[in-house]
């Protein structure tokens, strides 16, 4: 996707929506967009926004209040923020493992333009996700679900007061599943030819990885540990 044709204003284009929910990280940008503080992933995504969007309008988005926030663990593999939505109500935002986003997804958001709006999940729309995404895993890339929803709750609601197991009842149903995210992250230069060094010299290696088994595989076979 060619994000740099996107504005963040827009609210109804996907790839606006896609690139708008990335950014929404707990990533820190620092000075004119040459430092980041935060994980590769999330680094990742903040510098895509950068180069769409500019530093002042990546940092409007990253600058916006949250209400609510369930930060990304290796238990859950999402993070979900609940933000104010400037024509009123709130923003809902889920990122993180393809596998367990589109399980909070009730409905996706297809189409471009004027054609695009929210239709009902089926169990071929979640095919064609698990399969793309495989498809991402596959070449090696680290790949998140994106997803998000309106909501209205009240200006008075007490968002300190929600818990986890109410949050996962009442804020993470019924979402929007909205696309894929594939990141690259490449073996440094070298590691190929040190793992083929150590293969020769009857040296066994073995790779301990957080990424999905299938992004895992890719990437071994990448740098030789498996043929």
């Amino acid at each position: 996707t060619d994000f740099s044709k996107t504005d963040p204003a827009d609210k109804n284009t996907l790839p606006s929506k896609m690139l708008r929910g990335g950014i929404r990280n707990n990533a820190t940008v620092i000075g004119k967009g040459n430092k980041f503080i935060g994980s590769p992933t999330e680094v990742a995504m903040m510098k895509a926004g950068l180069e769409a969007w500019g530093v002042h309008r990546v940092k409007d988005v990253m600058d916006n209040a949250t209400l609510y926030e369930i930060p990304f663990d290796s238990a859950n593999k999402y993070m979900f923020i609940a933000e104010p939505y400037n024509e009123g109500g709130q923003l809902f935002s889920l990122k993180g493992a393809p596998e367990r986003v589109a399980k909070f997804c009730k409905y996706a958001y297809v189409g471009q333009g004027g054609q695009a709006g929210i239709t009902l999940m089926t169990p071929e729309m979640q095919e064609v996700i698990t399969a793309n995404a495989k498809t991402l895993m596959g070449q090696a890339k680290r790949v998140l679900g994106i997803a998000e929803r309106r909501a209205n709750y009240p200006a008075d609601f007490n968002w300190d007061s929600a818990t986890a197991d109410f949050a996962k009842e009442n804020f993470l149903c019924d979402m929007v599943f909205i696309g894929l995210f594939g990141i690259q992250d490449p073996p440094k230069p070298g590691v190929k030819q040190a793992v083929e060094d150590c293969h020769a010299a009857g040296v066994r290696v073995v790779m301990i990885t957080g990424d999905h088994p299938d992004t895992g595989v890719a990437i071994a076979r990448e740098i030789s540990i498996i043929p």
